[in-house]
């Protein structure tokens, strides 16, 4: 619970339902999720906070860093979310040429929140 005012302000009273449930399914009980909502919605508030919460639950002797996959068709919307988020955590787009099985690139290894297109995940 957060404090504003003199009011105690709970996590379900500042979150849409939606992503209230998407976040307890995730952090809670532990579940992958793909989460299909309206522009607009909040979306990106899901993905940018997972990082932050999966590293402070984080144990000392984990050294294993959380690691989100978005994955949309938009490269304006991708541009966009990387540019705002650079300043607060390692990001990064992984585009439709990129060889996934290439262990090189060190900016992908270390991306708590990498952009994809649907395309990168299909074989051709």
């Amino acid at each position: 619970m957060w404090m504003h005012s003199t009011k105690a302000i709970s996590v379900r009273t500042v979150l849409k339902e939606q992503l209230y449930e998407i976040l307890k399914a995730v952090v809670m009980l532990k579940r992958d999720v793909l989460a299909v909502l309206p522009t607009g919605f909040g979306k990106s508030l899901i993905y940018q906070s997972l990082g932050f919460i999966f590293d402070f639950l984080r144990s000392d002797s984990d050294s294993r860093r959380a690691a989100i996959v978005v994955v949309s068709p938009l490269n304006a919307l991708m541009q966009d979310q990387v540019e705002n988020l650079i300043a607060y955590m390692n990001t990064c787009v992984i585009k439709a040429s990129t060889d996934l099985t290439d262990s090189s690139s060190d900016l992908q290894q270390s991306a708590q929140i990498s952009f994809a297109h649907p395309e990168v995940f299909v074989q051709s």
